[in-house]
Order: C-alpha cells, then structure tokens, then sequence
C-alpha cells in the first residue's frame, strides 16, 4: 500500500532538473525576444531619420526647381553655387551628433549628359539631381544615401 501512495505522491511533482531546464528554456526565449525589440527599436529610429533627411532634401531642392523657373542659366549658377540648407538643430532621442549636409552628387539631363559640363543649349528635359545626405550618428558612424530630384521645366505658352 506504501508504494502505491510514494508512486501517486511522485507523480504531480516536478524534479530539480526539470524546473532548470524549463528556467533555462525560457530565459533563452525573453533574450531572443529582447534582442528583436531592440533591433525594432533601432530600425524605427533609422527610418525616422531617414524620413526627416528626405524632408531636408525636398527643403533643398526647392531652390534648384525656382531657379529653373527663370532658367536654364538660373540652374547652373543654383547648382554650381549649391550650399547645404540651414537647419535647425535636429536630434531625434540623441540619435544624431551633427546636422544633415547635403551636396549635389550629379546633376544630369535626359540623354544622361552632366548639366555642369554641357553647354545649355544642348540640355534636355527633365532633369534630374542627385542629393548626397550625409549626417553623422551618436557614435560617430557617418552615414550617406542618396535622394533622387528630377526638375521639369515650366510650360512656355
């Protein structure tokens, strides 16, 4: 009868093993999960900063498409004599160190010739104008991209 009792007796109850291996298995499982929500929260703020330097590049193209309204010769001296943009002092939770610089990479026409080298009256429209945005995080890795501006010339009527 004794050894009938000790069998149900042992039966509901966990060994130390077990309770260590299930301890471990999921304490494996919180640091995998930990590890993705902190590469999730790393990425949202690259896209943030991504998005905001796409901001800053459409505030620097501005400039390039009013120039090409009084011209063609407007456009060159607007390219030739492109500065970046003032912006105001930009930190997204301290992800930035330093503000945004923007230079034009290349400024091509239609037939893929460079605006800055070919004369005017050989440009064909549309043109479009390659913005490096380069901007330096809080552990000083500098990072770059490129945007994409294509300017169309107004109608004449």
């Amino acid at each position: 009868m004794q050894i009938i009792i000790d069998k149900i007796n042992r039966q509901g109850a966990f060994t130390l093993i077990e309770v260590l291996v299930s301890i471990t298995v999921f304490a494996v499982g919180f640091l995998g999960i930990s590890y993705y929500m902190t590469r999730s929260l790393q990425n949202t703020l690259t896209t943030e900063v991504h998005a905001s330097a796409m901001q800053i590049s459409l505030q620097a193209s501005e400039p390039l498409e009013q120039s090409l309204r009084s011209g063609k010769q407007q456009l060159l001296a607007a390219i030739t004599n492109f500065q970046t943009p003032q912006t105001p002092s930009f930190s997204i939770d301290g992800y930035i160190a330093e503000g945004f610089t923007i230079q034009i990479q290349q400024a091509l026409d239609a037939n893929n010739l460079n605006l800055g080298t070919t004369p005017i009256n050989d440009w064909a429209a549309p043109y479009t104008i390659f913005l490096n945005v380069t901007y330096t995080d809080k552990k000083n890795n500098p990072t770059s991209f490129i945007t994409t501006h294509t300017l169309v010339p107004p109608v004449s009527s």
